[in-house]
């Protein structure tokens, strides 16, 4: 996106005794922002050129106002320059601070200006975007202000414990925010922002979980529901598309996409988040689901209402939006005959180790048939 500068003459804006506001406009793609010079001249001063915008000899202070106007300009041209070979996605916001003499070494700046170019190159999904700003905020609570040069070990170290005994965070929720922050201090070292590499001798302890999911009985009980009309309109609709998600896998940034579903008995759609292409064969139950009337919310407003549902049904189990695709994984694994291999390609997961976290749900009896008639 190119940025420009130039000077300009408010001409359409007089004060009282005559004079017009001196600007410097800067051209942002096609977004126009103007800076206000503190400087005032008679419009008859002021000569306006193509490429060359000045005040006329005539005038009083003419070498003083050029020498200033022309200093700001240069100014601002020398930040854009520096910015556009940093690689970093200029906002007249982030222009007008380091005018200012601000800092563009500001962490937060960077990271969320990173995180809304990503999402507008569609780089992101929209959960992901948010998601992302989300975490940014809480660690801004923890240090309003975060120099690239401020993060180091130690920094890190203190944030983890303030996650975790101050907001109650468990260990894997608060490794979420520690790593925004090494992919945005990685993107920053790749555009020689900084140098400082705080993660390069910390690993990241992971707490084993188990996945919260639904039992079959537990999804033929929500299917009964749903089907005997008697929740209100607001629960049905998120129950209904919920219950898709659990006979295909879906991860949430993917739901949008159920109503390109046009009956066909496979359905294959390109996921949000990993751009891996997926094919799943849609059974009998999930067709006339996906082929029924129901409107997508939000991931927060779909989560609360889960909540709703899963208390009139009886199950007191924390259940989100994502256990759909952990019950639909579980449930297939569970069942016998489907390998690793096999739900990799379902989930559209591009890293294996991303589903070797099913591992455990391989049945002894799946195994037992494969090492059948082994010898040597």
């Amino acid at each position: 996106m190119a940025t420009k500068t130039k000077l300009t003459l408010r001409k359409g804006y007089q004060k009282k005794d005559g004079t017009c506001a001196i600007y410097l406009n800067i051209f942002i793609g096609r977004k126009v922002h103007s800076m206000n010079l503190k400087e005032s001249i008679d419009p008859r001063f002021w000569i306006e050129e193509k490429d060359l915008d000045k005040v006329k000899r005539e005038h009083p202070r003419d070498k003083a106002l050029n020498m200033k106007l022309n200093k700001a300009k240069r100014t601002m041209d020398d930040i854009v320059d520096r910015l556009e070979l940093q690689g970093v996605t200029i906002t007249y916001d982030l222009l007008k601070k380091a005018y200012h003499g601000g800092s563009t070494d500001c962490f937060y700046s960077f990271a969320e200006e990173e995180i809304n170019r990503r999402f507008r190159m569609k780089e992101i999904a929209y959960d992901t975007h948010r998601c992302q700003l989300n975490r940014l905020n809480r660690i801004r609570e923890f240090s309003p202000q975060l120099a690239f040069n401020q993060i180091t070990k130690d920094f890190l170290n203190k944030l983890l414990e303030w996650l975790m005994f101050q907001e109650g965070n468990n260990r894997n929720t608060a490794n979420m925010k520690l790593k925004l922050i090494k992919t945005y201090i990685r993107i920053a070292r790749e555009r020689d922002l900084t140098d400082n590499d705080p993660f390069k001798s910390i690993r990241f302890q992971h707490e084993p979980t188990e996945k919260e999911i639904l039992e079959p009985d537990e999804v033929q009980k929500l299917n009964a529901f749903l089907d005997s009309g008697e929740l209100p309109s607001r629960l049905h609709n998120v129950l209904h598309y919920f219950l898709i998600a659990c006979y295909t896998g879906f991860r949430f940034s993917d739901y949008a996409k159920f109503n390109l579903y046009k009956g066909e008995d496979t359905f294959r759609i390109m996921m949000s988040k990993t751009k891996s292409h997926v094919a799943v064969p849609i059974v009998p139950r999930a067709k006339e689901l996906l082929l029924g009337q129901y409107h997508i919310l939000s991931n927060t407003k779909t989560n609360q209402y889960l909540k709703e549902v899963m208390k009139i049904a009886g199950i007191d189990k924390q259940i989100t939006t994502h256990s759909a695709r952990h019950t639909f994984a579980i449930n297939l694994l569970r069942r016998g005959g489907c390998t690793l291999k096999d739900l990799q390609t379902l989930l559209g997961h591009k890293d294996y180790k991303s589903t070797l976290i099913y591992a455990k749900y391989v049945p002894e009896s799946q195994l037992e048939k494969v090492m059948s008639g082994f010898d040597y």
